[in-house]
């Protein structure tokens, strides 16, 4: 019956409730505790059930006391009912007895003897003594009855003020509960700030590594195309080769044909001489055409021309390919030439536009590196003011305690387990704030390592910056 009294408290159950949905929440959410804070928060839990249970345990304690002091009460005021009750009937059997001994005393003859008038006497006497002895006993038992009573209304006004301390305790309690939960409630509201921020920086990095890769692979298409640069540079020295060589082949051919000219006069005047010769033999020969010998040498002078002839048609020929081809070879060279200035243009172009997202690229840096030097201060703001609170927050519940521990000190004998619940509640609350305070930690030192990120970044920027620097000095 006591157990079903025992009235059951909500806020328990809120806390018990609101610490699993906070696990449950950070779990979710990819930000759960460690280790040692899940294994600080399960044992918070199972204090808080441990001392539920012995809140429970002491109630029913006191109702059960409750109970028998009530109990206590009714026997004794059913005890004083029936010595009332006795007192009155044997005060009536005396008076009975009195009023019957005056009768026999009227009725009887006063000769019966002396002695049975002393007995009779003695009789009469005797409830008079009985009476002294029933007041006597009654004295006692109302002065029994006085102190039961009164040790009644101390049983009642300690019960009362047990009562009253209990309801305070469980006031205070509640109080703290509400104030610890609301605790959680802004630390767990600045853990979430803190991975927003912790987000934003690293969508920041993200951004800050694309454009890191964004110039890597422009770098490497200048490169590309500085390596292309260098093979055109190479092919037009073999070009200006050739064009040497080709001035040379002018130079060869107009001597060559100089040369021809030359070989074409002297076979000209061969010819004419010939012809002239020709004719005198033509003469000599209309004069001597017996001579065979004239004849023949004739013929072979013919087939000489004849063949002297056609070696300069195929000279001719030859010549007039060679000057072709190297014609040909001019113009696709005056193309590569203006093609190579366009490509030269573009990288030119390109060069700029490098330097155009480098400068951006240094101020979009630096803008980073403002706007992460003012998130810090905000964040150490907000970790001084936390901290300030916790700190004032510990020294609330250590006066608490010390409270609690004065009031325990006067309800030692019933409340020793409600003492050693509010120990343990405050040990599991320093506890779960060394986890918070870890859990605090651990969320610097991933700030650490973020800036530890940034710094790497910008040195990564830096060098870049250098190496560009660097290929456009060696390019001019």
């Amino acid at each position: 019956m006591a157990a079903c009294l025992v009235p059951d408290q909500p806020a328990v159950n809120i806390t018990l409730e609101h610490l699993e949905e906070l696990d449950t929440q950070l779990r979710a959410e990819g930000v759960a505790f460690s280790p040692e804070a899940s294994h600080h928060l399960r044992e918070t839990a199972d204090a808080i059930k441990e001392l539920e249970a012995l809140r429970k345990a002491a109630h029913e304690e006191l109702e059960v006391e409750t109970i028998e002091t009530g109990k206590l009460r009714h026997r004794l005021l059913s005890q004083r009912d029936g010595i009332i009750s006795e007192i009155s009937d044997r005060g009536d059997n005396v008076r009975r007895s009195r009023a019957d001994q005056n009768e026999h005393r009227d009725a009887k003859p006063a000769g019966r003897g002396f002695t049975e008038l002393l007995r009779k006497e003695e009789r009469v006497v005797e409830p008079p003594n009985q009476i002294s002895l029933l007041e006597k006993r009654s004295d006692r038992l109302k002065a029994r009855q006085q102190e039961q009573e009164e040790h009644i209304k101390n049983k009642m006004n300690k019960s009362d003020e047990l009562t009253e301390q209990r309801e305070r305790h469980e006031k205070e309690l509640e109080e703290l509960r509400e104030t610890q939960n609301r605790q959680l409630l802004r630390l767990q509201e600045n853990i979430k700030a803190v991975d927003r921020e912790i987000e934003e920086e690293q969508r920041k990095s993200s951004v800050r590594l694309e454009a890191l890769s964004n110039l890597s692979s422009m770098l490497q298409a200048q490169r590309k195309k500085e390596e292309e640069t260098q093979i055109n540079h190479k092919r037009l020295k073999k070009e200006a080769s050739f064009e040497l060589e080709k001035e040379e082949l002018c130079v060869g051919m107009e001597t060559l044909e100089e040369h021809h000219r030359d070989s074409v006069r002297k076979l000209r005047s061969a010819i004419s001489f010939h012809k002239t010769r020709y004719s005198e033999l033509t003469e000599e020969k209309e004069k001597l055409q017996q001579q065979e010998v004239l004849s023949s040498l004739t013929e072979e002078l013919t087939h000489r021309i004849s063949k002297a002839e056609e070696e300069h048609k195929q000279t001719e020929i030859e010549y007039s390919n060679e000057i072709q081809r190297l014609n040909a070879k001019s113009v696709a060279r005056a193309c590569l030439d203006e093609e190579q200035e366009l490509k030269d243009q573009e990288l030119n172009d390109i060069r700029s536009h490098l330097e155009l997202s480098i400068q951006e690229a240094k101020e979009r840096t630096t803008a980073t590196l403002q706007s992460k030097e003012d998130l810090q201060k905000e964040l150490q703001t907000s970790r001084d003011y936390h901290t300030e609170l916790l700190r004032s927050s510990g020294e609330q519940i250590v006066a608490v305690e010390e409270n609690v521990s004065e009031k325990e000190q006067m309800l030692e004998q019933v409340k020793m387990e409600n003492s050693r619940l509010h120990l343990e509640s405050a040990e599991k609350d320093q506890t779960l704030l060394d986890a918070m305070q870890m859990f605090r930690l651990q969320v610097q030192e991933r700030k650490q390592h973020m800036e530890d990120v940034n710094v790497r970044l910008e040195a990564e920027l830096k060098t870049m910056s250098t190496l560009l620097e660097i290929s456009n000095s060696q390019h001019k």
